[in-house]
């Protein structure tokens, strides 16, 4: 303590020109649990100078000379607290309200940046918090389950408490709430008092987005004699509610609350038969399994995704449902081992899987992800124009001059000199200059002046094959987004767009900020890329060029192209899928 109070006095008593830092630093053990302090604190500390203040005397103020910052930082030290800027209590007058005044502060910017924590501090530091934890700390919702007598004095008190609550006047209610637990706490009407009280703290949680577990425990213990009665059945769907729509606030977020699942845990367990129990119930469920699914997307994350499938089965799921689940998990220890270029155990697990169960779509999956060549990437499966497509692998870049001229080395019917019209039209490969040459800058751009047909034919000799209309359609997000890359608006980092004629293609790596989420480059802009799918007589080609606007690059843009599928131009290449 006097090391801090030391510290105290160096911040407010020392010349300010030598005072270009300060800080507070609190060395006793137990100060502070160290597990309450985050990052997203140090952006609420702003409140600290409203609680201590006049510390600083202006404020916190950005953009002019008196700025401020306090930072938190833990270390094998302690917590310091450092408060920096250009003055700093220029009067020479300001001083914390003492140590409680400033762990005030800081508990309190604590739980403005994470409400999860308010319990757990009103708990450690109700004293010091007592005006924050009001609600909290010092509700106590017991309720006596011996036999009660009514009082005619609180039975009186009690009925002119609804009248002032029911005209909106809460002050003047709670003054007689309270005086009826004070004087008659072995009357009926103490019991009701209790439960009104829960009544409007569980009001002021739903609109917080707090969950409190002390609340939550008393109202289930309320004892039977009193569960029939309309006070309680307002406190029960009160609290499903509140549950509901914390569940779906902590979904949304994607963060997990342990006493939050045990609730609904608790809930289920009751089996209460009702809509509302059994909505709460699928919700959390899907709020596990989706918190298991991102945790299988990370790096040695699957005891971690077992526990979240593990809370889903326990809140009852079907057979199908689990058996799904542990075959994502399975699905997660095989591509661990990929990762760790363990190729030939993931591969032998494989095929041990593929023995016993060959038709799981999770499997059928995880094979072509292990299958897939250099420079091609997964897209999952997914529903498009209300039809299923299962998943598929497609190449990250649009084929390019260098890698078509290897196919027609070996291909000698697909040269120049060799072409046919019923292949290609009279422009096949109108850039090259010959057979097997073209210039040196179209090296690694997308070959164009190929037909739907031909590129047919260079990926079934790379073992790979078009990828169809809605194939496409998938990879680049359709119906989910505006464009492969998102709603963003293209721009010159996105897209090689609206250059008209004097534009050209550019190499297939350029662009990285217009790539779908998987890595999928240019399906938007740079060339039109032929798809299998024929409509009528007419080949379907997608995403645009580097000649058109944003309309035609957007991915609700279908075009059926001017001709057979033997038409080729210098807008349109394809790149291959398997």
């Amino acid at each position: 303590m006097k090391k801090l109070m030391l510290a105290l006095m160096c911040l407010f008593f020392i010349p300010l020109n030598l005072l270009a830092d300060c800080f507070l630093r609190v060395e006793k053990p137990g100060s502070y649990d160290p597990a309450l302090v985050n990052e997203n604190a140090i952006a609420h500390i702003s409140n600290f100078v409203e609680k201590v203040k006049p510390l600083p005397p202006g404020g916190i103020k950005m953009g002019d000379d008196c700025l401020y910052n306090v930072n938190i930082i833990e270390d094998n030290r302690g917590i310091t607290v450092t408060v920096s800027g250009a003055k700093i209590n220029g009067s020479g007058d300001s001083r914390l309200r003492g140590i409680d005044g400033f762990q005030q502060a800081l508990l309190q910017a604590i739980t403005k940046s994470d409400p999860d924590k308010l319990g757990s501090i009103c708990s450690s530091y109700h004293t010091l918090m007592k005006d924050d934890c009001l609600d909290l700390g010092s509700a106590d919702y017991s309720i006596t389950s011996k036999k009660l007598s009514s009082n005619p004095v609180a039975a009186k008190k009690y009925k002119m408490a609804l009248i002032f609550k029911k005209r909106g006047k809460p002050d003047k209610s709670a003054i007689l709430f309270d005086e009826i637990l004070k004087k008659y706490p072995g009357s009926l009407e103490a019991v009701y008092t209790q439960m009104n009280k829960m009544v409007q703290d569980l009001k002021n949680h739903r609109k917080n987005k707090i969950f409190h577990i002390g609340l939550f425990n008393s109202v289930l213990s309320i004892n039977n004699v009193y569960r029939s009665t309309t006070l309680y059945n307002e406190l029960k769907v009160g609290v499903l509610n509140w549950l509901f729509e914390l569940v779906e606030e902590y979904k949304a977020k994607g963060r997990h609350h342990e006493e939050l699942y045990n609730a609904v845990l608790i809930i289920k367990e009751q089996n209460i038969k009702t809509n509302l129990v059994d909505r709460l119930r699928q919700l959390a469920i899907q709020w596990q399994i989706s918190m298991g699914e991102v945790e299988l997307t990370k790096e040695s994350s699957e005891l971690l995704a077992r526990k979240y499938f593990d809370n889903a089965e326990r809140l009852g799921i079907s057979d199908r449902e689990a058996k799904s689940l542990n075959e994502k998990l399975k699905a997660s220890g095989i591509r661990s081992l990929i990762r760790k270029g363990m190729r030939d155990e993931a591969e032998m697990a494989i095929v041990e899987w593929e023995v016993d169960d060959p038709h799981s779509s999770i499997l059928i999956a995880l094979k072509k992800e292990f299958d897939k060549p250099e420079n091609m990437v997964t897209i999952p499966a997914g529903k498009i124009r209300n039809q299923w497509v299962e998943s598929f692998n497609l190449d990250k870049y649009e084929v390019t001059n260098s890698e078509y001229l290897e196919f027609v080395k070996e291909n000698k019917n697909f040269r120049k000199s060799n072409m046919t019209s019923n292949r290609n039209d009279k422009d096949y490969l109108k850039r090259w200059r010959d057979d097997l040459t073209f210039a040196d800058e179209y090296n690694d751009v997308p070959v164009v002046f190929v037909s739907q047909i031909v590129a047919m034919a260079y990926c079934e000799w790379k073992n790979k094959r078009l990828p169809t209309d809605r194939e496409w359609g998938l990879a680049a997000g359709e119906g989910k987004r505006n464009y492969p890359w998102g709603n963003q608006t293209p721009d010159e980092t996105r897209a090689n767009y609206k250059k008209g004629f004097m534009g050209s293609p550019m190499p297939g790596d350029s662009h990285p900020a217009g790539a779908t989420p998987e890595g999928v480059l240019h399906m938007a802009g740079n060339v039109w890329e032929w798809t299998s799918t024929i409509k009528g007589k007419k080949g379907i080609a997608r995403g645009g060029s580097y000649y058109d606007y944003e309309d035609v690059i957007h991915n609700e843009n279908i075009k059926m192209t001017g001709d057979l599928p033997t038409y080729s131009s210098r807008f349109t290449g394809f790149r291959c899928a398997k």
